[in-house]
């Protein structure tokens, strides 16, 4: 295949794919904000939040993985990382303090039971804070594992 020829089909290769990548790009959004939905407790602000989850039991509730009115909770450890809220934006349950630096993952399991969340930065209490992990907890926020 001649030089010319190999220009063409690359051209039109990287043409494609930018048609492509555009109509990904362009679809319309289906969601709408809603600004100050989520009723967070007085004297608190949203921070980064890293993960949002449907509660999968029928209540409409979503469980919200938040950074402490920040980036990271070092040096707030004393605010809760998980909440769950209500379809109403009310907040019905909260827990986390002191066990998460980094909030970044969450999922309920399949049988609706527990709460795996994941912490790539490590724990407030660990002797390094570079330390990943993941945890399994009761919606109740009690530790199962670590």
């Amino acid at each position: 295949m001649s030089l010319k020829a190999r220009s063409v089909w690359a051209f039109l290769a990287v043409a494609i794919l930018a048609v492509s990548a555009r109509a990904q790009n362009h679809a319309p959004n289906p969601y709408r904000t809603v600004e100050g939905w989520a009723k967070m407790p007085a004297g608190r602000t949203w921070g980064a939040t890293s993960a949002v989850y449907a509660a999968l039991d029928g209540s409409g509730n979503i469980w919200v993985a938040e950074r402490c009115g920040q980036n990271s909770c070092i040096g707030k450890e004393d605010l809760d990382t998980v909440s769950l809220f209500a379809p109403s934006g009310d907040l019905v349950k909260s827990f986390g303090a002191g066990m998460i630096v980094w909030p970044h993952g969450i999922h309920v399991d399949a049988d609706k039971k527990a709460l795996h969340r994941t912490n790539p930065r490590g724990s407030p209490s660990s002797s390094s804070r570079s330390r990943s992990h993941a945890a399994k907890l009761a919606l109740s926020g009690r530790m199962l594992s670590q």
